[in-house]
């Protein structure tokens, strides 16, 4: 892995609608909030701008719409964990494509009080150290 040599941090919210469950009748709106974490592995120019008006369009995509309409997710149950997921893998594509950006976590939350989070690693609050499992499993006693 390249050396790290900066992050940046991106936050968004949109108001969607979705339903769990495959009820219709159980369709619900939330504000969703996310976060992007993403590393720097570069000292060359990104022009973060372009990669802002790429997020703030896919977000964009699904604000004021139910998600279940679109066709990522109507064989994919829209929970929060699996369109952290889905947004987690389409969003760190783009990011990789240049090899100097990479996104280190994803934090999508549909309520003030929880969210999910993905990366690729372990990411421990906003800073990135490179954790694997059985370290982490070492030093939370679960070995």
């Amino acid at each position: 892995m390249s050396e790290i040599r900066s992050l940046y941090k991106m936050s968004y919210k949109f108001n969607a609608a979705h339903y769990t469950g495959g009820n219709p009748e159980n369709t619900h709106v939330h504000t969703f909030r996310l976060r992007l974490l993403i590393l720097r592995l570069s000292d060359e120019y990104v022009d973060f701008y372009d990669y802002e008006n790429k997020v703030k369009a896919l977000v964009d995509h699904y604000r004021g719409n139910c998600i279940n309409d679109f066709e990522e997710f109507s064989r994919i149950n829209p929970t929060i964990e699996n369109m952290g997921i889905y947004l987690f893998n389409t969003l760190g594509e783009m990011f990789k494509k240049d090899g100097i950006l990479k996104l280190a976590k994803l934090d999508l939350g549909d309520s003030p009080t929880q969210s999910f989070s993905v990366s690729d690693t372990y990411v421990i609050g906003d800073v990135y150290r490179p954790i694997f499992r059985e370290r982490l499993l070492k030093i939370i006693g679960k070995e």
